[in-house]
Parts: structure tokens; sequence; C-alpha cells
């Protein structure tokens, strides 16, 4: 089987079959997460398949669910002064 990022992925449209499996439910909050730094969006960018099948995996019922469950996204303050304060001085 080949994930669907591969060129000759025919009409697979998840990582492992033709419908979702724990692997896809696995890997879209890292590549999700990945996204939302700059670097890690020009990255994804690259790579239209994934992004495809990113699009993919949000349009079932069960991550639509899941997201609008979830609070706004907001800068966690404590974390980015955390940054800030702790490195390096030049």
């Amino acid at each position: 089987m080949r994930a669907p990022w591969t060129p000759s992925s025919g009409e697979q449209r998840f990582l492992a079959d033709v419908s979702p499996t724990l692997a896809d439910y696995f890997l879209l909050p890292t590549l999700t997460s990945l996204g939302f730094a700059p670097e890690g969006k020009q990255l994804l960018e690259r790579f239209p398949r994934v992004g495809a099948w990113a699009g993919t995996m949000g349009e079932l019922a069960a991550v639509k669910q899941f997201r609008a469950s979830l609070p706004p996204r907001v800068p966690i303050e404590h974390a980015r002064r955390w940054a800030s304060e702790h490195r390096a001085k030049p």
C-alpha cells in the first residue's frame, strides 16, 4: 500500500487504506500543529498531496465534531514569556 502523497496512489486517499485508519487519526494532530509554525507551513506547502490528505481528513464527521469541541486557539502568554526570558542573550 502507498501513502496518498506517493505518485501511484490511485484512489487511496488515506495513509494505509481507502478509508481512514488509526494511522490517519494519529498523524493529523502532528501535521496540524506543524502548520501553525511559519516554517512548518512553508514545509507543508511543498507537499500538496499532504495538504489534500489533511483536507480530506478535515471533512470527516468525527474530525469536524472534535474540532468544534475545541476552545478558540489563542496564544499562551506564559509560554511566550518563558521563550523570550530563556533565550540566550547576545
